[in-house]
């Protein structure tokens, strides 16, 4: 009858190992080719992303904006909180190796009095390695958050400096828009004259009139998206609405000229969005392998140390103390089924998670070189645009003189005046987008991390 019944629990267990054995391993593998450098770019390891955010804005009172949005700002400390959760969820996997301890009195009076007061154990010993995956993934799980409150910092910097930027631009658009408002004023009050000496028509004065109008009305729009970009940045910065101290540097200084990007395969490292990516499928392969030991049987020792009498007064006598060493082998006979749709399910999050990995990695990649091209066509755009700005300034004065001697019209002038002005507005823009462009690359170099 022994004979059978080991024979019987040996076919079972039989029966378990090959069910696990014909289920589909881990078939998740990285097949990405990391490019050796960067399309136009030679293989220098010098990386702008390694640089501290410090020096890379040169701008003190930047540097002091982004100082207090690393401390107040609300995703950042909503951040630090995943820290948290994630720390407590690792130490509770460290804690599933070690037995449980608990105190036992009993009472029982059916039969007849016993009473009993003792410590008991149960300790499932970790053979397979099913917990010491479990614990593999939370610690993974756990830096992956660290790598997340990093991407989020890079990102709140980024989001910061773009803000302060955006108010430069805006500040040298109404230093353009308060000259041309002086420019035009003049100019209006010298066609009245013209007027009343019978040298120019009303109609001039009408329209050199509703030109200046339409400048001042500029200058007032230039105002609201002030206002508004104040207003997004003091939320930035989690503050109650104030100004923003900010320096009149203009929008072509400000920032570190050094463009070094390095080589591709420093972003596995630097970049903390594809760092937490890459700690994400690492701990859902180890979720895998947790899932697939859960088919194998657990072996789980159970002692026991106490005392027991039906003497309440002798419940503590050596004579009452009670030893017990019990273990087992416990197969999943009948949850098979639950434990194979869990097994189905981690591997199903392992292959969301490499397609995480595979979209972050190829998205790191492209912003690092658009950035580039970017930059490129960017700096082509300005030196046209200041030639352009340049030309049309000079065409100001020269429309003046001509409109003075009778050789050109009024609508010449206030063409000339607007042309010069929109261009050098655009200028000024462009000029910002670069700046964009230089913080987007630091971001996507994985600097501010």
């Amino acid at each position: 009858m022994k004979n059978k019944l080991l024979k019987l629990i040996s076919l079972v267990l039989l029966v378990i190992l090959m069910q696990s054995c014909s289920l589909s391993k881990n078939t998740v593998k990285n097949k990405i080719v990391v490019p050796k450098n960067y399309l136009g770019q030679s293989s220098d390891s010098i990386n702008m992303g390694n640089i501290g955010w410090k020096t890379f804005f040169n701008d003190a009172k930047l540097i002091n904006l982004i100082d207090t949005a690393l401390v107040r700002n609300y995703d950042l400390r909503y951040a630090l909180q995943q820290i948290e959760i994630s720390n407590a969820y690792y130490s509770m996997s460290r804690k599933a190796v070690f037995p449980s301890l608990q105190l036992d009195a009993k009472y029982d009076k059916l039969l007849e009095k016993q009473y009993a007061l003792g410590l008991s154990t149960s300790w499932e010993i970790d053979v397979w390695g099913k917990y010491n995956n479990t614990k593999n993934a939370s610690k993974s799980r756990f830096l992956a958050s660290k790598s997340g409150l990093q991407f989020t910092q890079t990102v709140l910097i980024s989001q910061v400096a773009k803000a302060y930027y955006e108010l430069l631009a805006y500040d040298a658009e109404l230093d353009i828009i308060e000259r041309n408002i002086k420019l035009q004023s003049n100019a209006l009050d010298i066609v009245r004259v013209q007027n009343e000496a019978g040298k120019a028509t009303s109609l001039a004065v009408q329209q050199f009139e509703a030109q200046l109008y339409s400048t001042k009305a500029q200058y007032n729009e230039i105002r609201q998206l002030i206002i508004s970009t104040e207003t997004n940045l003091n939320v930035l910065l989690n503050r109650a609405p104030q100004p923003i101290e900010r320096n009149k540097i203009g929008v072509a200084d400000g920032i570190t000229k050094q463009l070094n990007v390095g080589i591709p395969a420093q972003l596995l490292n630097n970049r903390p969005d594809l760092k937490e990516a890459t700690l994400l499928l690492t701990a859902a392969g180890f979720d895998v392998k947790a899932a697939f030991k859960a088919f194998y049987p657990s072996v789980v020792i159970s002692p026991f140390a106490g005392f027991q009498t039906n003497s309440l007064n002798m419940i503590v006598n050596p004579s009452s103390m009670v030893l017990n060493m019990l273990g087992g082998l416990t197969a999943p006979l009948f949850q098979q089924g639950k434990i194979k749709a869990n097994y189905q399910i981690k591997m199903s999050e392992q292959r969301q998670a490499f397609l995480n990995y595979e979209r972050v990695l190829n998205q790191s990649l492209n912003e690092v070189q658009s950035n580039l091209w970017k930059l490129a066509e960017i700096e082509k755009e300005i030196d046209l645009k200041s030639k352009e700005f340049s030309v049309l300034d000079s065409a100001i004065s020269t429309s003046r003189d001509l409109y003075a001697y009778g050789y050109a019209n009024y609508l010449e002038v206030i063409n000339a005046q607007k042309n010069a002005r929109d261009t050098e507005i655009r200028l000024i823009n462009t000029k910002k987008e670069r700046l964009f462009l230089l913080v987007d690359l630091f971001k996507s170099l994985g600097g501010g991390r």
